[in-house]
């Protein structure tokens, strides 16, 4: 057993259920196999060495973290080519290694996180960002200190996602040292607002306000359907940033822009970017959807 410092990188194929489902088990799986052989490619391109792959996944291990970000950089650009939408995260630390394979705390936070990525994401700790050059951290977006199971203390993350994606709703009010990671200065806290509305009303969050939405009558922004749950979620504006804490039975699916899905939120909190929608229990562009619109906005001076 050895122990010594690692870049961590965890590939998975998006709902491959689905692509079972939909073309059949051989094709599906001769699918799968080909697009993880392409992913190895891309990371051994790179210097990075494969270690496994159980089912849909890819596990990669790099020397160090900017060969590691460069191919998760590339997976994302290129796994259309193979047929197939990927998520998955990068972590940098410690592990202990054994015939061939890696244990610890930073491929099980890895795993945790890769869980928790959209579609055509990956999720990347602070500890793969700090050692990344200042180019490399601008394309990277701050989503919040999350909580994983078995974790005493939250994990600050970012989110990178496919070239192109635009990145103008770069989230610059979430404590980060903006200066350290290269983003571009905002607006101070105190001078933005939480702008929300549904049909003919409007809800305005103030620093250290929260707003309800629910079918209940007593929720800010009431949704009368029966799908909607009583308090269905609230949504908080503290220090900068807006978090959603879904509270329902159903979950709630936030739309944001450059994102090709909505990401499903359910008994969690999210920090929100500075605009999208939120539509309770049913996608924002279905039939029977009651969509909220979010913006951040700026007080004038």
């Amino acid at each position: 057993m050895q122990v010594h410092e690692t870049a961590v990188l965890l590939a998975d194929i998006s709902d491959s259920m689905s692509l079972y489902a939909r073309v059949g088990d051989e094709k599906a799986a001769r699918c799968i196999v080909e697009s993880l052989n392409g992913l190895e490619q891309l990371a051994a391109a790179v210097g990075g060495t494969r270690l496994r792959s159980r089912g849909d996944d890819l596990l990669c291990v790099f020397a160090d973290c900017p060969a590691a970000f460069r191919a998760a950089c590339d997976m994302l650009n290129d796994a259309e080519g193979f047929g197939v939408s990927i998520h998955g995260a990068l972590n940098f630390g410690e592990v202990a290694t054994t015939g061939g394979d890696i244990f610890g705390d930073v491929l099980n936070t890895a795993a945790r996180l890769a869980a928790k990525a959209n579609p055509g994401e990956f999720l990347v700790t602070e500890a793969v960002v700090d050692r990344l050059a200042a180019g490399d951290q601008r394309t990277l977006l701050p989503l919040d200190r999350l909580s994983l199971r078995g974790k005493s203390l939250p994990t600050t993350v970012f989110t990178l996602q496919p070239a192109g994606e635009d990145l103008n709703t770069r989230i610059t009010m979430l404590g980060f040292h903006e200066d350290s990671y290269g983003f571009v200065g905002g607006p101070t806290s105190s001078l933005l607002r939480l702008h929300m509305q549904y049909r003919d009303c409007t809800v305005t969050c103030c620093d250290g306000q929260t707003a309800t939405i629910g079918r209940a009558p007593a929720c800010d922004i009431q949704i009368p359907r029966p799908w909607v749950s009583r308090r269905h979620a609230v949504v908080s504006f503290s220090d900068g940033r807006a978090r959603l804490r879904d509270r329902s039975a159903s979950g709630t699916y936030v739309d944001m822009p450059g994102q090709h899905q909505p990401m499903l939120v359910r008994r969690e909190t999210v920090v929100l970017p500075k605009q999208g929608v939120i539509s309770p229990a049913l996608v924002a562009n279905t039939i029977d959807a009651e969509p909220v619109r979010f913006e951040l906005i700026e007080d004038p001076e």
